[in-house]
């Protein structure tokens, strides 16, 4: 799977971007741009990992990304 793949499966998974957005009080663009770049960033992770109660290994941060 590639990392936009698995970015955009995770954000919907999460409720879609409007959803993400709206919780994290960020843009629509915002998440978008993680889905077009193929990674959420670091930072983002660990607010959506709080958010969400999920744990950071399951969000594709550049990290995961690489693996």
């Amino acid at each position: 799977m590639d990392s936009n793949t698995a970015v955009t499966k995770f954000i919907d998974s999460l409720g879609g971007a409007a959803q993400v957005a709206r919780k994290l009080g960020k843009t629509r663009q915002v998440i978008h741009n993680w889905r077009y770049r193929g990674h959420v960033p670091a930072d983002a992770a660990l607010l959506i990992a709080r958010e969400y109660g999920i744990s950071v290994d399951q969000i594709p941060t550049r990290d995961s990304s690489a693996t």
